[in-house]
């Protein structure tokens, strides 16, 4: 064999060894920059699920809470009327109502607020969830402010609050654990 036709084959393996390593190396890195990639990405969007979770959370017990107490305060002012000298409601009495119907609704508002960022982050199932969530409040809600308004306890408002906290407390329960699993599955 000619030594410049061995010297160019030689080269030519040389070559084609080097371009064959450069490729292998470079869809290694490829691979490896997409697979940190996505790792990133499900961290971020776990991250933020558990802040938006928990926010929920915390916003809905915070209001249910407050519906709590505002039930509490309708019902001892129904059954025990704070009374002004002119035989009408006390005008403190007034102010505390209004203060907890307030405090209550900012309440299911902040609720709502949570709620929204979580159709964004999704999924569908705890969205929906939600809804169930968010609609149990407002109807415990409801049934506590309309309270004032009848003289008398009547265990039909009695059974509806009870059952509307009782779906509040289901609802929440598979928010929760719906919850509890997708972040762990981001893991």
């Amino acid at each position: 064999m000619d030594q410049g036709l061995a010297a160019v084959l030689g080269a030519a393996t040389g070559v084609v060894g080097s371009v064959g390593a450069a490729v292998l190396t470079y869809i290694g890195v490829r691979h490896q920059v997409r697979a940190t990639a996505e790792e990133e990405r499900k961290q971020v969007v776990r991250s933020e699920r558990v802040d938006a979770y928990s926010a929920f959370v915390a916003a809905a017990m915070e209001a249910i809470e407050a519906v709590h107490v505002l039930r509490a305060v309708v019902s001892s002012e129904r059954d025990n009327p704070t009374l002004g000298e002119d035989g009408d409601m006390h005008e403190s009495a007034a102010q505390l109502l209004v203060e907890r119907t307030d405090f209550a609704q900012n309440c299911i508002r902040e609720t709502a607020k949570c709620q929204a960022r979580l159709l964004i982050l999704g999924p569908l199932e705890v969205v929906e969830i939600t809804h169930d969530v968010l609609g149990s409040a407002r109807k415990a809600f409801e049934i506590a402010a309309e309270e004032f308004g009848f003289q008398d306890s009547d265990a039909g408002r009695d059974v509806q609050y009870e059952e509307s906290v009782d779906s509040f407390a289901r609802e929440f329960g598979k928010f929760s654990a719906v919850a509890s699993q997708l972040v762990g599955e981001l893991r």
